[in-house]
């Protein structure tokens, strides 16, 4: 049952703030779109994976979002969201200015006495700082990595209800295998790649796993900054 402060909007220009990625925050909405109260937020999103279903009941001209994504494209040409063409290096200027986060929501694991976020990191710290309360939806089913921790102060926390999204592994042709082995034997031994979804990155990577002891590899699927 989410708390009272939660349930009904903020004052004029305030935002809910969800930082993007795979592992980004669901439960709150879910909860919120089904009441029929997510309507009362004007919301500030990142890059929604997959399609969450609270993402269909955004209505018009309720939020902006500083990317563009599968799961927000419909929202965006509707007009449900505007999109803003902001570089993430300048989301926390951002934050600190034009978007006013009342709330921030976020997913994050029990750490100690307090909290780290999941592997989709982004630019939650900035908003986590800026935002007035912030909710954390506990997943301890999270990788046991050493995210940032979550900032103290005002922290609700909630049981996490809805699974990381877990992108789709695509087929690998012949093409597609023999790009990812020409890539490959440009990797240095030693070298740390950041990728992202698609299918040459998969296959450059199925190309390194002969050899995977001596390569770093950070998935952007777990958007770790």
């Amino acid at each position: 049952m989410l708390p009272d402060w939660l349930r009904r909007g903020p004052g004029p220009g305030r935002y809910l703030v969800v930082p993007d990625g795979p592992a980004s925050a669901g439960s709150v909405l879910s909860e919120l779109a089904a009441s029929g109260e997510l309507a009362d937020w004007p919301l500030f999103l990142g890059w929604l994976a997959g399609r969450p279903t609270w993402a269909s009941g955004i209505g018009p001209g309720q939020g902006r979002t500083v990317l563009g994504g599968y799961a927000s494209v419909d929202a965006i040409a509707s007009g449900a969201l505007t999109y803003l063409p902001v570089r993430l290096s300048r989301v926390p200027r951002l934050l600190s200015g034009t978007i006013v986060p009342e709330v921030a929501v976020v997913r994050a694991r029990a750490a100690g006495h307090g909290f780290r976020l999941s592997s989709s990191v982004g630019w939650a710290l900035p908003a986590l700082r800026q935002a007035r309360r912030v909710v954390v939806e506990v997943d301890e089913s999270g990788p046991l990595i050493q995210t940032p921790e979550v900032p103290a102060g005002d922290v609700l926390a909630v049981a996490s209800t809805t699974p990381a999204y877990v992108p789709p592994r695509p087929l690998l042709d012949d093409a597609s295998r023999r790009i990812g082995e020409l890539v490959a034997e440009l990797v240095p031994h030693g070298a740390t790649l950041q990728y992202g979804p698609g299918t040459i990155a998969e296959a450059v990577v199925a190309a390194l796993d002969r050899d995977r002891k001596s390569t770093r590899l950070n998935s952007s699927h777990a958007n770790i900054s």
